[in-house]
């Protein structure tokens, strides 16, 4: 089946069903000229879908100012049943438009991880604590959006005095790498974790305190992330007390796929470009539409087809799905504006 026509059809019959009706028309107006197309400019794109050039311009103006729409998107993710509490959750900041997006998304292991909730902070932060508070905040609305709270895994970057207990009051399991100086107290003792004892063959799995805290501290036996880098370990810090250590390890070593999400975001739908917006709700309507087709990605029957193919060649390094749609996507257009072509007794133009 054209996957193009599969996606469209989907969306169709999946999602936009359960989209508030006073706004299904905005959303598949969004859907035709953001979603199924990478982005140009807001207006470029509305250009595409409406011929009226005023119209098409009014309609992406008052799509992206309408709050009614990310708020829908929110509903979406249980709506799709998009996680579970057994999954593990990516969490860090990318740059887009002007604004710094904490990102939540969901491990696959297949490369890239699925975005589910996402939250925009604009800089200069005047007050050093506030981006830790927006931190927690956020963290709170997305445990509210699902009713639970997945394994949440950080990048050295969350490590702080405030975050980690605050995780631990509210009983959130979540993972952490720290930086090799950091100081932990072990039996009554405190010093920096590069200097505990650890035989380097297998993972360390230790109780240390950490800012009044009791928990997991795990060394991996990995000398360096790349085979060119120093040799480092990764120190970790969880309150999961149950989670075998390999795979609070092998959570950790997932947390790359939020990485290549963002790139694909930025350099596949082609977000890299977007200038700096003055709203928040702008870039966030944005964000969402181009979310949708990382979902669509994962959800459709053609591309889950084309990945079981992939992995069946053991070719796992070369994946990435929303990529694959994307290319698709375009070479379906292409077919269909041949086959209108030859249609047209105009087959030499396709040649």
């Amino acid at each position: 089946m054209n996957i193009l026509l599969q996606t469209v059809k989907y969306f169709e019959e999946e999602v936009l069903p359960i989209v508030p009706k006073q706004i299904q028309k905005q959303v598949y107006f969004g859907f035709r000229s953001l979603t199924l197309k990478p982005f140009v400019s807001l207006n470029g794109n509305a250009r595409t879908v409406i011929s009226n050039r005023s119209t098409a311009e009014s309609k992406i103006g008052r799509l992206v100012k309408n709050p009614k729409v990310s708020k829908c998107f929110s509903g979406l993710v249980s709506s799709l049943h998009l996680v579970n509490p057994q999954d593990t959750i990516n969490v860090d900041f990318s740059s887009f438009g002007g604004f710094e997006i904490l990102t939540f998304a969901k491990q696959t292991h297949l490369g890239r991880a699925v975005p589910l909730y996402f939250s925009v902070l604009k800089y200069p932060i005047i007050d050093p604590g506030s981006q830790t508070i927006f931190i927690m905040d956020t963290i709170e609305k997305f445990v509210n959006l699902l009713g639970f709270c997945p394994h949440l895994v950080f990048d050295r970057g969350f490590e702080s005095p405030y975050l980690m207990p605050f995780l631990t009051k509210k009983k959130y399991l979540f993972t952490v790498r720290i930086k090799a100086d950091k100081h932990v107290v072990v039996k009554e003792f405190e010093l920096p974790v590069e200097n505990y004892p650890r035989d380097g063959v297998t993972p360390t799995d230790v109780l240390v305190k950490v800012y009044g805290q009791t928990l997991r501290l795990i060394i991996s036996s990995k000398t360096s992330e790349k085979a060119t880098d120093y040799a480092e370990p990764w120190y970790l810090l969880t309150n999961d007390f149950v989670l075998d250590k390999y795979k609070i390890l092998s959570g950790y070593y997932f947390r790359f796929e939020i990485e290549e999400t963002f790139k694909d975001l930025k350099y596949v739908n082609r977000l890299k470009r977007v200038f700096p917006i003055r709203k928040v709700q702008t870039i966030t309507n944005l964000l969402w539409f181009y979310t949708l087709f990382i979902w669509l990605a994962f959800l459709t029957t053609a591309a889950k087809k084309y990945l079981e193919e992939r992995i069946k060649k053991r070719k796992r390094e070369r994946l990435s799905l929303p990529r694959y749609l994307f290319e698709q996507l375009q070479l379906d257009r292409e077919n269909l504006l041949e086959q209108a072509l030859f249609t047209s007794n105009l087959g030499y133009v396709a040649n």
